[in-house]
């Protein structure tokens, strides 16, 4: 379990001594879940995750269940989740999840502990990679055209590999939920885009044709 900790986003850049006294000065624990749980009771609070294996899903239930983000195996989310936050996660395959209460460090006997800093530098970084994401999703919702959602959406995946082979771990009728838009309405723009050479799809992967 160590090991899984040292290649983690929050433990980067700690040795394992100091690891295992940061665990001591918070509070953790281990849960699997089977697929499509709803895990409400992880999704209060200030919280720090791992994904140890599995998929997990952070949703949000508007006028539709929209996905916010997927977490893989070995991913990581730092996120406080507030009282009227309508955000939660929800597995999409068997998960196990390793979940940190993230507020008990701030306790007044936690004061002390002595091996926090590069875990709370990385806490920050990981909250901030979060809530980025989540500024680039309200660009996704602000297009009123479903192509140009597309077209972020896809663009901002090639700047990730700088590959114009677009492998996205969502199938169609999840990416739809990704950006917020009827499925049958996707498979349509799919369809004209691929038409227009904008697009070339084959076995869920997608070529993005320059502009």
């Amino acid at each position: 379990m160590i090991e899984f900790f040292k290649n983690s986003s929050l433990f980067a850049g700690i040795d394992e001594n100091e690891i295992k006294k940061i665990l001591n000065c918070i509070e953790y624990r281990v849960f699997t879940f089977d697929k499509n749980i709803y895990l409400y009771d992880l999704s209060q609070g200030f919280k720090a995750m791992l994904l140890k294996d599995g998929v997990v899903d952070i949703i949000s239930l508007e006028k539709r269940e929209i996905i916010d983000d997927r977490l893989m195996a070995g991913d990581s989310l730092v996120y406080d989740f507030g009282k009227s936050d309508k955000r939660f996660l929800r597995t999409k395959r068997k998960s196990t999840l390793i979940s940190m209460d993230i507020g008990t460090i701030f306790d007044d006997n936690k004061r002390n502990c002595q091996h926090k800093t590069i875990f709370m530098q990385n806490l920050i970084k990981d909250l901030n990679k979060f809530m980025s994401h989540l500024s680039f999703k309200l660009n996704i919702y602000s297009k009123t055209h479903l192509r140009d959602r597309i077209l972020l959406f896809l663009n901002s995946e090639r700047e990730k590999t700088g590959s114009n082979l677009i492998k996205p771990i969502f199938n169609q009728e999840d990416l739809a939920k990704y950006l917020s838009c009827n499925r049958s309405a996707l498979s349509r723009e799919f369809y004209l885009m691929e038409k227009e050479g904008i697009i070339k799809i084959k076995n869920r992967e997608i070529w993005l044709n320059e502009s």
